[in-house]
């Protein structure tokens, strides 16, 4: 799989020159362990796919940037692959965490509970008012007080005693 120092050193500068037979054939060469590498972290064909392809146009753009002073080249290929993959699986997150919320928002709507802006400047006192009644109260009314809402929010699903 992988070639002596002095041929990839010998591709990579044909590389930078602008040929693409040595890009085939260091694609040739590692392509497989590229696509594993991203296997391992993202477990999508087509995520990885997506990477393999980018990692190797990142060596077309960018092949200058290894420097064999500070290691292996095949080193250097699967470390720009892993982060690629790990880029890649965090625009991934931020995608569906954005495609969910959305997703969520448009099930409340349907369903009426949708947030709505207030209405009245005062509202928004009164409610606050209204959920600091319960800190005054004592032991049994306190606790019942609690019962009373968490039954009523849970749809009477609350085990308890509800005080009268």
């Amino acid at each position: 799989m992988a070639g002596s120092e002095s041929d990839e050193g010998i591709l990579l500068q044909r590389v930078a020159a602008g040929d693409s037979d040595a890009l085939l054939a260091l694609h040739k060469r590692y392509a497989n362990l590229v696509y594993s590498v991203a296997w391992r972290v993202l477990h999508d064909v087509g995520l990885v796919e997506e990477v393999t392809q980018d990692v190797f146009m990142k060596l077309w753009q960018r092949s200058q940037s290894y420097d064999a002073g500070r290691g292996r080249f095949s080193a250097w290929l699967l470390s720009v692959t892993r982060f690629a993959a790990i880029d890649r699986l965090r625009q991934e997150g931020r995608h569906r965490a954005g495609s969910a919320a959305a997703h969520f928002r448009t099930l409340l709507t349907r369903a009426g509970l949708a947030h709505r802006p207030r209405r009245r400047a005062g509202a928004g006192h009164r409610e606050r008012a209204g959920r600091g009644a319960g800190r005054h109260a004592h032991g049994r009314e306190r606790a019942g007080a609690g019962q009373r809402f968490h039954g009523d929010f849970t749809g009477g699903l609350t085990m308890g005693r509800r005080s009268t």
